[in-house]
């Protein structure tokens, strides 16, 4: 007969950021070890809420399934005699596994012919199988950071009160982290309530009576329609944050909204610092009015299923706490505003970036000439560059004062702010305020060209120092951010579509660096390349395309276009030829390194017919580069595979003379090379291998 299984783990509050790792990894793992061990189920649904997992198999058979094994007894050399009689080892081997003489049969390996019997192994009762798999899943579960409590032998991410552990109506009986599994979990912590659950059956219905809210959606759902209806009651509106109202509906069991407000006076601060204030620090919503500007209101959520203890005294309660941090705001704006951002540098003298690179001031005076040297690059007009210039001098001043200080989320966006309200130029503010971005791999780009083009160098400039001294991100680690600075570099420049070249920026900072260890260079291409590959194949190039377009990586806008060339080409019979016909080419000259040859020395008309068609399509190849049409280049290249084909047809490349042979592998490299500029055609795939 079929049960469901239950699994409810209670814990103190949960760290938001692990909570849907976890049960999502639960799932997983229920799943794997069923099927390891024979047990059939139908479904494993996994909830969780701010103090607790609950794991429910439903369906899930009452028994093991019975599995036939093989088991390998002596050699036939060992369990036969010479007439062919078995031996005491081979009828003690039938004997321990319960079969007869006939049963027994013989198999070759590469060690020899050995004798097997095959034994049914009965299956468990799912409940003992059970007990042996739930602590092994609790066990393997993965944390960002764990802990250790009672005499430290015990490990998980928050320190376990209870576990609950039934199959249909019967106590499935282990031990983990010193607690054992029983039928006795808790009810809302406000009701301070031990519940029995009778059976599995029962478990949704019982813990609702004790206002546990186990699904993640219903609780999302419940603040979203309260939210509502106090906007429609107070003529307000809630300003989206879809990050917050998911925090809040996974941190708590039985979520209540409710309004408060603060006074009018913190209005005049900052929008930015107001949001920073009330989302960051109390996880609170913000509130606008219907002409869309801030409102002091605020709408907070209270883990209760009581909104009659929301009273007076705990809203003047948040209220108090909300007052208290912007009062501190307050001050600190005010006395930041008083000391200009250039004369704040002085402090960043004494602010280490990284002990063997120098003082934040070292940076932003790399950061600056390497924004210089871009502005040229992109031959940017001399007033915005005078401009980004001022911005890259300016642009870690606000780490000096105090309001960063307490809400360092605010870096940069205090800066452009302080910028303003100090005389500095609009342009110069905004790119001080962006720099930062992108800050995530999902974070919006800057929205002003002087924005991108500080934002590049500045991650630029911290990619190549860290690399300078070792830091390097390995495996999942990647404590200095350096994968997300790479992400934000490339699509910043595609984004903007700077046709400029990687390499050339990563050693201008390398040169500007007191230090630098290794082959600094190798090891940033090698990263560089990874990064890009994931983001390539997540705008759904695919993985061949992917490798080829790569062989330019140092210039990211043309890897792009140079993928989007290829995937429109691709399927065509034209373009599997040319690649097939580069292909020959690239492995004939692999080892030859070098273009050098002379028309001179060549002895066929195909060769000739070759260089004289080559020459043509190298300045039409030239011309579509210069204007970023790769589609146009591949398209030139194409006409190059009948006269390809003919070469190979009609000339012996490795002849014997090696003056000749040498001259050839020159001719042929330098079509090669010609080749790459649309990318390495090698990587490319046939469809029909595919």
């Amino acid at each position: 007969m079929d049960l469901d299984y239950l699994l409810e783990i209670g814990l103190e509050e949960l760290p938001y950021g692990e909570i849907e790792r976890i049960e999502t990894q639960l799932k997983t793992l229920f799943m794997e070890n069923l099927w390891r061990n024979r047990i059939d189920f139908n479904e494993v649904k996994t909830y969780s809420t701010g103090r607790r997992f609950i794991v429910v198999v439903h369906d899930i058979s009452s028994q093991q399934k019975d599995m036939e094994a093989e088991k390998r007894g002596p050699s036939t050399t060992i369990a036969y005699d010479s007439k062919g009689n078995p031996t005491k080892a081979l009828i003690g081997f039938a004997k321990a596994n319960g079969v007869e003489i006939s049963d027994i049969f013989v198999k070759n390996s590469n060690n020899g012919a050995y004798c097997f019997a095959k034994k049914l192994i009965r299956g468990k009762n799912t409940a003992e199988v059970l007990k042996e798999i739930v602590p092994n899943v609790l066990s393997k579960l993965q944390f960002k950071r764990a802990m250790r409590w009672g005499n430290g032998s015990s490990r998980f991410i928050r320190p376990i009160h209870w576990i609950v552990s039934i199959l249909g109506d019967k106590v499935v009986n282990f031990d983990f982290a010193s607690i054992s599994s029983s039928n006795s979990s808790e009810g809302h912590r406000s009701l301070c309530k031990k519940l029995e659950i009778d059976s599995v059956s029962k478990y949704f219905d019982r813990i609702k009576d004790f206002n546990i809210v186990i699904s993640y959606e219903d609780r999302k759902d419940r603040i979203s329609s309260i939210i509502k209806k106090i906007e429609k009651e107070n003529g307000i509106k809630c300003e989206e944050d879809e990050r917050l109202l998911d925090e809040l509906a996974r941190i708590t069991e039985y979520p209540t909204p409710f309004i408060a407000h603060f006074d009018t006076d913190f209005l005049t601060l900052p929008p930015e610092v107001l949001r920073v204030v009330l989302r960051e620090q109390q996880k609170c919503f913000v509130t606008h009015s219907p002409g869309n500007s801030f409102t002091n209101a605020f709408v907070g959520v209270m883990d209760t299923p009581f909104y009659s203890r929301i009273n007076d005294t705990v809203i003047r309660g948040y209220e108090r706490v909300v007052r208290a941090r912007l009062d501190d705001a307050k001050f600190y704006y005010e006395q930041d505003i008083k000391i200009p951002l250039e004369k704040r540098n002085e402090k960043l003298k004494g602010m280490i970036f990284q002990a063997e690179l120098g003082t934040l001031y070292d940076k932003i005076k790399r950061v600056s000439a390497l924004a210089l040297y871009l502005c040229k690059i992109l031959n940017i007009s001399e007033d915005l560059t005078k401009k980004i210039e001022r911005a890259a001098l300016l642009s870690k001043a606000d780490l000096a004062t105090q309001m960063v200080y307490e809400f360092p989320s605010l870096q940069g966006i205090m800066g452009g702010i302080y910028a303003l309200v100090q005389g500095e130029d609009e342009e110069v503010a905004n790119a001080i305020k962006e720099h930062y971005k992108p800050n995530s791999f999902d974070d919006i780009l800057p929205s002003t060209l002087a924005g991108s083009v500080l934002s590049i160098c500045d991650k630029v400039d911290t990619v190549v120092s860290h690399f300078c001294i070792g830091n390097i991100s390995t495996g999942s680690s990647d404590p200095y951010g350096l994968r997300k600075r790479v992400n934000g570099i490339l699509r910043m420049i595609i984004d903007r579509e700077f046709d400029i070249d990687l390499r050339v920026l990563f050693e201008q900072v390398q040169r500007s660096l007191p230090t630098c260890q290794g082959d600094v260079l190798k090891h940033l291409e090698r990263f560089v390349k990874t990064r890009f590959e994931v983001l390539l194949k997540e705008k759904g190039f695919t993985y061949d395309v992917v490798n080829s377009a790569l062989y330019h990586w140092q210039y990211p806008l043309r890897v792009v276009k140079i993928a989007q060339a290829i995937t429109s080409f691709r399927q065509t019979n034209e373009f599997e030829d040319l690649a097939i016909g580069y292909t020959r080419a690239a492995n004939i000259t692999r080892e030859h390194k070098y273009t050098e040859f002379d028309v001179d020395l060549f002895t066929a008309e195909e060769e000739h017919e070759l260089h004289k068609v080559t020459q043509n399509v190298q300045e039409q190849v030239k011309r579509s580069v210069e204007k970023s049409d790769y589609t146009s280049a591949i398209r030139s290249l194409m006409t190059l595979r009948p006269y390809i084909d003919r070469y190979f047809d009609e000339v012996l490349v490795m002849c014997e003379d090696k003056r000749i042979r040498d001259n050839r592998l020159g001719f042929l490299r330098n079509i090669v090379e010609l080749f790459h500029t649309v990318g390495d055609l090698s990587e490319i795939v046939a469809e029909s291998k595919k």
